[in-house]
């Protein structure tokens, strides 16, 4: 037994290497091997599951292997169980989270019972450990992702807010580490949609201004996170001050027109082209939330100047006065963000 743990382990390790490349690591899934790795993780110690979890990780890249992933009963355990496991490196629990992550996308039944199995408690027992050590890496990115893709099963997420979630996630949106800002966006977003109690905890935990700072990075796909999560804070009381400041409104309002309609930019990719979409939609519903929020029909005078503002801003960042009229901005916004 001993020799044919030593056997798979030598084995995984050299298609480990060779699944760094693109062409191999597709021969290596049509080659079926995504269940003899399952197979390793049942039986393998810490080392080899370490690095079967690697292997995975790699393999998962690939949408060809991910079928043969879910197809068995016992993936979403077998990667917890190196998640759990203290005596696998943090590059390994890091590449079973991130496998999960994948998993847990692909199936809501795959969501419930990794929450069973206690995988939020997990998760973030790894997003602090890998905080803590202070090394840079894909731990906290990885764990976050998972988070975040079980936070998609909204009876989910009573329970990931209440061990704590939310105050790490948004230390994570300050922090310099792009794909940790966007996949905590990401996480928060899911998290604030579940319910007005949940989105509260959100905003009240200071996630609006680091998203806000988000709209200025250069990724458009972080852009379109950080644009989605602010759309589910828009209409809390407490994100509302940190919207409606003039930098923020100024923010969303350069959102609102993507570059191909801005400046006549053509070599955009399809995907860069729907996240655009997608950003310049969620800014016309965070503005829209924010001038519905501020402008009830008995409005004090304070709001009422607080929409002037809003509108002069939005009007001017545009750069067309026919949007200082608040029912021309109102209209063109919905159909923006439809």
């Amino acid at each position: 037994a001993l020799s044919c743990r030593r056997q798979a382990l030598k084995a995984a390790d050299s298609l480990l290497r060779l699944a760094a490349q693109d062409a191999q690591r597709i021969f290596i899934v049509k080659a079926g091997v995504v269940p003899l790795i399952l197979d390793v993780l049942r039986t393998a110690g810490t080392k080899g599951r370490g690095v079967s979890a690697m292997l995975l990780e790699r393999l998962l890249s690939e949408p060809s292997a991910r079928p043969a992933a879910a197809a068995s009963t016992d993936a979403v355990s077998l990667l917890l169980d190196v998640l759990k496991d203290g005596n696998v490196d943090e590059t390994g629990r890091s590449s079973a989270a991130c496998a999960l992550s994948v998993l847990l996308v692909g199936s809501s039944d795959f969501r419930a019972a990794a929450a069973r199995a206690g995988a939020a408690h997990h998760l973030l027992a790894l997003l602090q450990r890998a905080s803590l050590s202070g090394r840079p890496g894909n731990a906290k990115a990885n764990a976050t992702r998972a988070l975040g893709a079980l936070a998609m099963s909204s009876h989910l997420c009573p329970e990931i807010v209440e061990m704590g979630a939310v105050a790490p996630l948004v230390v994570l949106l300050r922090g310099e580490d792009p794909e940790c800002r966007k996949r905590a966006a990401i996480a928060l977003r899911n998290l604030a949609a579940a319910g007005p109690e949940l989105k509260a905890a959100v905003a009240e935990a200071g996630a609006a201004e680091p998203l806000v700072d988000m709209l200025g990075c250069s990724d458009v796909m972080s852009k379109a996170a950080a644009c989605a999560a602010l759309r589910q804070l828009a209409s809390d009381r407490s994100a509302q001050g940190t919207l409606l400041a003039p930098g923020a409104v100024k923010a969303l309002a350069a959102l609102l027109a993507p570059p191909s309609a801005a400046s006549g930019e053509t070599s955009l990719s399809d995907q860069e082209a729907a996240a655009w979409a997608q950003v310049s939609q969620a800014s016309a519903a965070v503005l829209l939330s924010l001038l519905e929020g501020q402008s009830p029909a008995d409005s004090k005078d304070g709001e009422e100047a607080r929409t002037k503002e809003l509108v002069e801003q939005v009007a001017l960042t545009l750069g067309n006065p026919d949007f200082g009229n608040l029912a021309t901005l109102t209209n063109h916004l919905k159909k923006l963000g439809k």
